[in-house]
C-alpha cells in the first residue's frame, strides 16, 4: 500500500463523526484522491480504448448534453436548453452526473482561537445532507468548535424564499451542485439502440476502471472535485469524466467542449468557465462569507461524439500519469 493510501486510512479513523441528529441523508461518496490503483490499469483502459476504436468504425455518432444547475435552484430553471448540435436527433438515454448537498458554512476555531472557516462533512468518507443549524447553536467535533456563519449574501430556495437564521440574518451556504446528462443519436429506431447499447457497455466498464486509478489521473479528471462527490454508475462516471477533460480543452488533445447558459432558444458561451464547486478546506484561511456563486445558476454543454471523445480520453489519462 502507498503512502496516499496509508495517509487516507489514517484520515478516516481519526476523522470524527457528525452527530446523529443533524443527519438527514447519507450516500456512498467517491473520494478521487484517496484511491488504490491495479499494476493492470494501463492495460484495461488500452483494451477499452481499441473496443471503442473498434465501435467508431459502425457507428453514427452519439452527441451528449449535460445540464449544471446551482442547489438549490433558484432562479427557477428555465425549459430547455436547446442546443442546435442536437436538432433533428432523439433523446435516447439519460443518466446522473457528480452532484453535490448545499452545506452550511461554520467558523472554526480552538482553545479560543479562530482557525478558518469549514463545511462539517467535506473531509468525511461518505457524503451528507445535514440539517441547518442556527445561528446560536455549536458543534464540537475532535475538540473543534464549529460555529454557524452569518452569510454577507442572501441564498434562495427552489420557492425563492431567502434562507434566514432565526434571527432573520442570511445563512451561510456553499451552494450543492446537481448534474445530468442526456445522449441523443439519429437514424432508425433499431440503430440508435444497437448504437447506445454498445456504447453503455464500454462506458461502463471505463467508468469501473476510473474508480482505481492513480491520484496523479485522478488530480486530472476531477480536480474540480477534490473532496469528491455522492456515488453514482459507472456510464455516468465515463460520460461525466469527457466533460470534465473536455472542459479543460488541453492543447494535446482534439477532445473539448465549451459551456452555455440559456433562455429560451437563446445560448450564451461562459467565458470564464465555471468550478464545478467552490471549494473550501479543513485548513482553509480565507474569508469564504462571499459565497455566492458567481457563474449562471444554470448551464449546459455538449459532446458531439461520445465514442470520439472517449478515444481521446483514454490518450490523455495515460499521458497523465506520473
Amino acid at each position: 500500500m502507498d503512502a496516499d493510501s496509508d495517509r487516507s486510512n489514517r484520515d478516516e479513523q481519526e476523522t470524527p463523526q457528525i452527530p446523529p441528529g443533524i443527519i438527514l441523508e447519507i450516500s456512498d461518496k467517491f473520494t478521487p484522491l484517496h484511491t488504490d490503483a491495479p499494476s493492470t490499469w494501463r492495460s484495461t483502459l488500452l483494451e477499452i480504448q481499441q473496443s471503442f476504436r473498434d465501435c467508431d468504425h459502425h457507428q453514427d455518432k452519439l452527441k451528449c448534453v449535460l445540464t449544471h444547475s446551482v442547489v438549490p435552484e433558484w432562479p427557477k430553471r428555465p425549459d430547455g436548453p436547446y442546443p442546435p448540435e442536437v436538432d433533428g436527433m432523439e433523446p435516447i438515454a439519460m443518466g446522473v452526473g457528480p452532484s453535490q448537498w448545499p452545506q452550511q458554512l461554520f467558523l472554526r476555531s480552538q482553545d479560543g482561537r479562530e482557525i478558518g472557516i469549514a463545511e462539517l462533512a467535506s473531509k468525511l468518507p461518505q457524503s451528507y445532507r445535514l440539517k441547518m443549524l442556527d445561528v446560536s447553536s455549536k458543534v464540537e467535533l475532535g475538540g473543534i468548535l464549529y460555529t454557524p456563519m452569518v452569510g454577507n449574501d442572501t441564498i434562495h430556495n427552489v420557492t425563492g424564499k431567502p434562507i434566514l437564521f432565526s434571527s432573520g440574518e442570511p445563512v451561510a451556504l456553499r451552494p450543492g451542485v446537481n448534474r445530468n446528462y442526456f445522449v441523443h443519436a439519429g437514424g432508425a429506431a433499431h440503430e440508435r439502440i444497437t448504437n447506445i447499447t454498445s456504447f453503455f457497455a464500454l462506458a461502463a466498464r471505463a467508468g469501473q476502471c476510473l474508480e482505481s486509478l492513480p491520484n496523479s489521473v485522478n488530480r486530472l479528471i476531477w480536480h474540480d472535485w477534490p473532496d469528491g462527490f455522492r456515488a453514482i454508475g459507472d456510464k455516468g462516471m465515463w460520460v461525466s469524466a469527457l466533460f470534465e477533460l473536455a472542459w479543460q480543452q488541453l492543447t494535446e488533445s482534439k477532445l473539448s467542449a465549451n459551456r452555455f447558459s440559456w433562455v429560451g432558444t437563446t445560448n450564451t458561451q461562459i467565458d470564464t468557465p465555471p468550478n464545478a464547486k467552490q471549494q473550501t478546506t479543513a485548513n482553509d484561511q480565507t474569508d469564504l462569507s462571499m459565497f455566492a456563486p458567481s457563474e449562471p445558476p444554470h448551464w449546459y454543454s455538449v459532446i458531439d461524439d461520445l465514442v470520439g471523445s472517449s478515444i481521446a480520453a483514454v490518450d490523455l489519462l495515460l499521458a497523465a500519469e506520473g
